[in-house]
């Protein structure tokens, strides 16, 4: 398949929207996320190869994926020592404790 300019910049829109779901309240992540993606446009910006169009944009497709269903944020709650996960709905199961303790 063909990729269009629309459906670069969809996808360019939906891999920011990802990462600012999955980074929410952490700015080092969003900031990092942010520059990844643009970097990773602007360097294949001028590819016009149908196949490594269809590769990048599958990737593309892969890292939202990833983001959505694989990427889990933690942070350390001083008082307890214990680490408290931030999860999507895609990690909530009753097998998945909502803190674990630190190393």
């Amino acid at each position: 398949m063909a990729y269009s300019r629309v459906q670069a910049l969809g996808l360019f829109r939906r891999l920011l929207r990802a990462r600012e779901a999955t980074f929410r309240g952490d700015v080092e992540a969003l900031s990092a996320s942010r520059t990844k993606i643009y970097e990773e446009f602007r360097k294949n910006s001028d590819e016009s190869d149908p196949t490594a169009l269809s590769s990048l944009y599958e990737t593309g497709e892969g890292v939202i994926d990833v983001l959505h269903d694989n990427v889990l944020q933690a942070k350390l709650n001083e008082s307890t020592g214990r680490y408290q996960l931030k999860m999507t709905k895609s990690f909530q199961t009753e097998e998945m404790p909502k803190t674990c303790g630190s190393s």
